[in-house]
């Protein structure tokens, strides 16, 4: 099986369930391709592809696996240079990072309250996500990254949350595929073994 995955992989079931799945089944290989790039699938040979966000309109079947939880992070020394930053409106000001597989355009959740953040002051883009992280520690720019990719630098002072008050809507991690691609009974075994290990 051909399999194209993020270059970080949000929810780490998701790859625990895969070794899981090549123990179980010995007469199966899985080729792996974790990059930022989204995979044509048809053309580029997958037969899978998992994909974090929103998927766009089109022919091919999908499955969401799991909500991903996000956070706005910064590092310490950006943040301290805001007279205030206790509210979404407060972000405007702040520049920010720009990561291709992600939109800016953000909601943010503080009880019954919601209020959807778009930034201007856009300083660096990237397309990959590892870059965009370490973007923000050396003190670029402000951005909403995966909470698991970015654990160790908060809690090693590096990065700190803003706004940790306020929420932000969840993203799908899903699994994208074609009805035409080869290796379907395979591929709906592995499909239909991941589905049931997040139930």
């Amino acid at each position: 099986l051909n399999i194209a995955m993020p270059a970080f992989v949000p929810d780490p079931r998701l790859q625990e369930q895969l070794w899981e799945f090549v123990n179980l089944h010995p007469n199966v290989d899985l080729n792996i391709s974790f990059s930022d790039t989204k995979k044509e699938l048809i053309q580029s040979g997958y037969d899978v592809a998992f994909r974090l966000g929103p998927l766009e309109s089109s022919s091919m079947m999908a499955r969401k696996m799991a909500d991903i939880e996000l956070i706005l992070i910064a590092s310490p020394e950006l943040v301290s240079k805001s007279k205030t930053l206790e509210q979404p409106d407060d972000l405007v000001h702040l520049d920010c990072i720009s990561y291709s597989q992600l939109d800016w355009s953000i909601t943010l959740n503080n009880e019954n309250i919601q209020r959807t953040v778009g930034v201007n002051n856009i300083r660096l883009r990237v397309d990959n996500i590892y870059a965009a992280r370490d973007a923000a520690i050396a003190g670029l720019g402000l951005i909403p990254l995966p909470l698991g990719l970015c654990q160790q630098e908060i809690t090693d002072n590096k990065l700190v949350r803003v706004l940790p008050d306020w929420s932000i809507s969840t993203i799908p991690l899903s699994a994208v595929w074609s009805n035409k691609a080869l290796r379907n009974n395979l591929r709906q075994k592995l499909i239909s073994f991941l589905t049931d290990s997040y139930s």
